[in-house]
């Protein structure tokens, strides 16, 4: 099983299972207690400088369920679209590069969801659904609330190069089309999760 990344404001949490694993120097190992999660987890997200912390777990799912059962869950979904030419939509989003995705609204499945915010967000409308990528998880404060974001993200495509249209409601204020080799133009201005996606995109 592979790496879970959750990224709790600027502290990253990686959860691993045991594996032969080198630690780097300046980052934190914590071992999972789950009556003292929520508060490690108050901890870590309280942080005001970027650090990273490890936990080695034989089961990293049963890490991750604790973490969804302490804060405020919003689901969303969303998508990597790419072109005729295969070049990948990349939107600006209050200051920073982004990937159209939003929130699933009830009966909603996942891939409709994602389809659907990508339409709304971008105004494209002939979205080919493709195959489910990764999800990737972030937590913030929402009015005081700490809330955790599971984000799942599905391969799209569309024919040609059709024309967009910025959701402004949402505050998106641009969209382009970027081509592989310009991806780590645009990772200093995209959030964590969206680097990741992005870097995985371009590894393709």
């Amino acid at each position: 099983m592979r790496e879970i990344k959750v990224y709790l404001q600027h502290t990253l949490l990686s959860i691993y299972p045991p594996i032969t694993l080198e630690i780097p120097a300046g980052v934190e190992v914590s071992n999972f207690n789950p009556s003292k999660f929520k508060k490690k987890i108050g901890e870590w997200m309280a942080r005001t400088t970027r650090s990273q912390v490890v936990v080695i777990h034989n089961n990293p799912s049963e890490v991750l369920l604790e973490l969804e059962k302490s804060l405020l869950l919003i689901p969303a979904a969303g998508g990597l679209v790419e072109n005729g030419n295969g070049a990948l939509l990349l939107m600006k989003r209050r200051g920073f590069w982004d990937l159209p995705k939003g929130k699933i609204d009830d009966g909603e499945t996942l891939e409709e969801a994602a389809v659907r915010e990508v339409q709304e967000e971008t105004g494209l409308q002939a979205v080919q659904l493709g195959p489910f990528i990764i999800t990737t998880f972030h937590a913030y404060f929402l009015k005081n609330q700490a809330c955790l974001k599971p984000s799942h993200w599905y391969w799209m495509k569309v024919e040609g190069v059709p024309a967009v249209h910025p959701q402004w409601e949402e505050d998106i204020t641009e969209i382009i089309w970027i081509n592989k080799d310009e991806v780590d133009d645009y990772l200093p201005m995209s959030l964590p999760t969206i680097q990741d996606l992005l870097l995985i995109w371009k590894e393709s």
